[in-house]
């Protein structure tokens, strides 16, 4: 058995989303080591389901005395939590870092965010939960999270589902504690196969565990090659419509969202997401037209492109102002008025499933 000289974990050259791959067996390192030994960039890895929950278990099982970072997405914060997982914590003391603060509008105040976060989490069983904001591209909160870690006792653990961000945040805890220049991969070490303890001096470290496998992001529907439309590095853009009823929103080839608003009025709704993505406003009818006509054009693009379009309406809710939520990619917001219909369809039925899940209404956050 050859282990990782970086983690001790054992290699292997199966699986790239699984703990200890290694481009080939000969390398010393693997390959989330090899990046962080030469690139400074930190990776963690998912495992499956119940593995998740009973890596959980083992940690609150501990008499130790811990603090938990729960690190969710404040782009689609009900997909980066989980209440199984809350369930497990609740007499932890948790705190939840809302992640990727950077990327909403500098027009909202991160108060505004953290009430609007906290009234999302009353639902929550955790008994002592604390709520700050962060982001891997904001200096500043990195420094906040890093004194943090450095002053109060305990065994500090971040858990978080994928796509939340938390690689990122660990990457950016590396750099500011002038780590990522290292030569050897002396901060990590296993601890067992589901944690890496981070080491950022002989007396302070923290844990790192793996995120869950859970396919709560429209990225996981891309190719390899279209991941990059789903990873913002900058403010998202607004994008701003005036449309009538039957008209839809295309984003690239993989949905639309039709409107059906009942009345003969115009109404104005905002598109927050990537500038990098192709969206196109056109009548209802043409949605599967045009993509017939500009499917290899477009971004981003199913795994799977053949046009088989699907349809299905959206469930209502009665607050005055929604937001369509988007995994992976944004969110809609509007005015919602009386018997509005909204309803979605996308380029091929086999995904339908998928979609169900990761396009939703919620109670507007701007």
């Amino acid at each position: 058995m050859k282990t990782c000289v970086g983690c001790g974990v054992e290699l292997q050259i199966q699986d790239s989303k699984k703990i200890g791959f290694a481009i080939k067996m000969e390398n010393d390192y693997c390959l989330r080591c090899f990046k962080m030994k030469n690139y400074g960039e930190y990776n963690s890895y998912e495992i499956e389901t119940q593995p998740f929950f009973e890596n959980i278990k083992k940690i609150v099982s501990r008499k130790d005395s811990k603090i938990i970072f729960y690190v969710i997405d404040v782009l689609d914060i009900k997909n980066s939590r989980d209440i199984k997982l809350e369930a497990l914590i609740q007499n932890e003391r948790v705190i939840v870092l809302v992640n990727k603060i950077d990327l909403m509008p500098k027009s909202i105040k991160q108060t505004k965010i953290l009430n609007y976060v906290k009234e999302a989490f009353s639902d929550s069983t955790i008994k002592d939960l604390k709520f700050t904001t962060v982001s891997s591209f904001n200096q500043d909160s990195i420094k906040h999270l890093l004194g943090f870690i450095k002053k109060e006792k305990g065994n500090k653990y971040f858990i978080g589902f994928s796509n939340a961000g938390k690689s990122s945040l660990i990457t950016a805890l590396l750099r500011e504690a002038n780590l990522t220049s290292k030569t050897v991969i002396s901060p990590f070490f296993n601890t067992t196969l589901n944690e890496i303890k981070i080491a950022l001096d002989d007396e302070i470290s923290f844990f790192d565990t793996p995120g869950i496998n859970k396919k709560n992001s429209l990225s996981n529907l891309a190719s390899v090659d279209q991941m990059k439309y789903f990873y913002f590095k900058k403010e998202m853009k607004q994008y701003t419509y005036q449309l009538e009823s039957d008209q839809s929103i295309v984003v690239g080839g993989f949905f639309s969202i039709n409107f059906d608003f009942k009345n003969h009025k115009t109404n104005d709704i905002h598109f927050y997401s990537s500038s990098q993505i192709d969206i196109h406003r056109t009548k209802t009818e043409n949605v599967v037209r045009y993509w017939e006509k500009n499917l290899n054009l477009l971004k981003p693009q199913l795994i799977d492109s053949t046009i088989n379009p699907y349809l299905w309406k959206l469930k209502n809710i009665n607050d005055k102002e929604i937001d369509i939520v988007i995994s992976g990619l944004g969110w809609v917001s509007l005015k919602n008025f009386e018997k509005m219909e909204f309803s979605i369809t996308i380029l091929n039925e086999k995904y339908k499933n998928d979609f169900e899940k990761m396009i939703y209404l919620r109670k507007a956050l701007i």
